[in-house]
C-alpha cells in the first residue's frame, strides 16, 4: 500500500490539524500490527486461514514535512532534529538567515 498525502494551498496540513489527517491511517496500521484474518484461496481446504500483519517501514517527505511528522523543530535556531537543543547556531547578517556552524 502506498499512501500519499499532498494537500496544497490554503487548506494544507498544519501542525494543529495534522492528527486529523493521520488518524484513519494510524487506526489501520494498529489493526494490521495486531493482525487481521485472511483466506488464501490458492491453498487446499482446511489450510486457507492465515493472519496478515503489516508495519510502516519508512516515510518519505521534505524537511518541513519531516518536522511536521516528527513534531520536531525544523525552523529557526534549533532546526536540526538529530542534534536537538545541542546545535550551535547564529544569525548571519550577510545571508539573512540562521546558520549552523559545525553541523553537517
Amino acid at each position: 500500500m502506498i499512501l500519499s498525502l499532498i494537500i496544497s494551498g490554503p487548506e494544507s496540513v498544519k501542525v494543529a490539524n495534522f492528527d486529523v489527517y493521520l488518524e484513519p491511517v494510524i487506526d489501520e496500521l494498529e489493526e494490521l500490527w495486531k493482525g487481521v484474518a485472511g483466506l488464501d484461496i490458492l491453498q487446499p481446504l482446511g489450510c486457507r486461514a492465515f493472519v496478515l500483519k503489516a508495519i510502516l517501514m519508512w516515510t518519505i517527505h521534505d524537511f518541513p514535512g519531516y518536522g511536521l511528522v516528527s513534531s520536531c523543530q525544523h525552523q529557526g535556531y534549533k532546526a536540526c532534529p538529530p542534534c536537538g537543543s545541542s546545535i550551535v547556531s547564529r544569525w548571519s547578517k550577510e545571508l539573512g538567515k540562521a546558520v549552523f556552524e559545525g553541523s553537517r
